[in-house]
């Protein structure tokens, strides 16, 4: 994760698995893709990219049109709030 400090403020880049997490979630119920580009904050040749790996690994499914994530999709998108949990918890310790 790339980290920026701007104006005194710490901010930070999404990471990949981010925007993946993003994008599944979005997609839970049925999405099309110009929805995703726009609610994900993505360029278009981002969102082609994201969508051609997330197919290709069975984490989206495409439809009449409509971005849906899969069971392997739902499964990323807890187990990835598992892990964020996780070091929100270890993080607050430090």
């Amino acid at each position: 994760m790339t980290e920026l400090i701007h104006d005194g403020k710490l901010n930070r880049k999404r990471s990949r698995l981010e925007t993946i997490y993003t994008i599944l979630t979005l997609s839970r119920q049925g999405i099309r893709k110009t929805h995703i580009m726009y609610r994900a904050n993505l360029s278009h040749q981002q969102l082609v990219k994201y969508l051609e790996v997330l197919t290709t690994k069975n984490l989206l499914a495409e439809r009449d049109g409509l971005f849906i994530t899969t069971d392997q999709g739902v499964a990323f998108i807890e187990k990835f709030q598992e892990i964020q949990t996780i070091m929100d918890e270890n993080w607050q310790q430090a």
